[in-house]
Formats: structure tokens, C-alpha cells, sequence
């Protein structure tokens, strides 16, 4: 059986070499990030939910099982991260909706746009 290039990165990376997963994200850096890019919609989440994939890459490289692809290991990551991007994002939205249900005023509004000393006089 012929070993995989990625294969002998991954077998390098374990031995302690670490610019062998240097050249594993040199390798599936745009591809990460044109997936990130796809399930994002956003320059900005994509740029560092690519950066996260790497990272969780770089942490569980050691579990890596050899008789699956790297890429597709890796992919699989991505689109987990993604997900979860998105579910932050929603959650986010959510709470910022119902936040600004709860406003009853104009006044009430005007919270988010004072200082601290004119918080503390509200008191």
C-alpha cells in the first residue's frame, strides 16, 4: 500500500516535526476557507472559522485514524465549525432582537448610546 503525501505529513507532525502541519495548511488553506466562505455568507466568520478548523486540526491531529482521507477528516471539521458559527450567530440575533422588543421608549434606547457617568446618574 502506497502512503498518502498527507499521510507522511500526519507521521512527520506526530514525530514532532511541526512544520509538516505547516505544509498540511498550505495545502487546504483556500479550500477551508472557500467551504467556511460558502456556509458563512461573511469575509470576516469565514477568515476565522478557517483559523478555528486549523486550530482543532492541530489539537486532534494525534486521533487522526490513517484509513480515512485527511481532507475529508478535515472537511468534516470545517463544517462543524461552520455550524456552529452559525448557530452563535442565531443566538446572537435572537437576543438582540429580544432585547430591543423589551425597549419601551426612546429612553430606553438611549442606554446603549451613553457614557458610564450618565449611567450612574440614572441610578
Amino acid at each position: 500500500m502506497e502512503i498518502s503525501d498527507d499521510l507522511r505529513l500526519i507521521m512527520r507532525f506526530k514525530d514532532g516535526n511541526l512544520s509538516a502541519f505547516e505544509e498540511l495548511v498550505l495545502k487546504y488553506q483556500d479550500k477551508i476557507y472557500t467551504l467556511c466562505r460558502y456556509m458563512l455568507r461573511n469575509v470576516h466568520d469565514a477568515e476565522d472559522a478557517a483559523q478555528d478548523v486549523f486550530f482543532k486540526a492541530y489539537r486532534n491531529l494525534k486521533d487522526f485514524k490513517p484509513d480515512a482521507s485527511f481532507y475529508t477528516w478535515l472537511y468534516r471539521i470545517g463544517i462543524n465549525t461552520c455550524l456552529d458559527y452559525r448557530r452563535k450567530s442565531a443566538s446572537a440575533s435572537s437576543f438582540l432582537k429580544s432585547l430591543s422588543r423589551g425597549m419601551t421608549s426612546p429612553s430606553d434606547q438611549s442606554l446603549f448610546d451613553t457614557t458610564p457617568e450618565k449611567l450612574y446618574e440614572l441610578k
